[in-house]
């Protein structure tokens, strides 16, 4: 039995078990069809929903072969990176990151932060969810190349990748790259 809720003319419907949300939209002819959404609906500023029709995802790489040793000990995508800005992913729902790391000789630790900003970058929050709460890698964790990635919701207009290493020197380093993928 369909699940049904209607908004401005179009009907969401769940059909059968598989819980894939159907758009039934009127169109120029007063045809009804049924459209599958696998982006997810999202309320405007003025709480009106609105379906986000733009399937591609935002790729944007957000550090390449970056060095955490002496100096820089701590850096942000939105200052340091390849991109060297904050990135707007207000119109998006959730994000995937992905991270390779390296470490050379012994230093300490390297910690990721992913933050997120609804002033404009004024101030950023910690996305603390899950495993992002603490994303820390020790040097032998990553003495030889480790690729991972992980995925998580969009809680903010504004995004950034911080990252801060312990015990490294100019000898004693890591080096990351990261790339960040945005879905509506």
């Amino acid at each position: 039995m369909p699940v049904e809720g209607q908004t401005k003319g179009a009907t969401l419907r769940v059909i059968g078990n598989t819980g894939i949300p159907f758009l039934q939209v009127e169109d120029a002819n007063g045809e009804l069809g049924d459209e599958p959404i696998y982006r997810a609906m999202r309320g405007d500023e003025h709480g009106r929903t609105m379906v986000n029709d733009h399937p591609d995802p935002a790729n944007v790489a957000l550090f390449v072969d970056q060095a955490i040793d002496d100096d820089p000990t701590t850096v942000s995508s939105n200052v340091d990176g390849a991109h060297a800005a904050p990135i707007d992913c207000s119109s998006y729902r959730s994000f995937s990151l992905e991270l390779e790391i390296l470490s050379t000789a012994s230093p300490t630790d390297i910690e990721f932060f992913v933050e997120f900003s609804n002033n404009g970058g004024t101030t950023w929050r910690h996305y603390a969810q899950g495993l992002f709460a603490s994303l820390v890698y020790s040097d032998l964790s990553v003495a030889n190349l480790r690729s991972e990635i992980f995925s998580g919701d969009v809680v903010g207009d504004m995004f950034r990748l911080r990252a801060v290493g312990t015990g490294t020197t100019a000898v004693n380093f890591f080096t990351f790259s990261s790339l960040v993928r945005f879905w509506r």
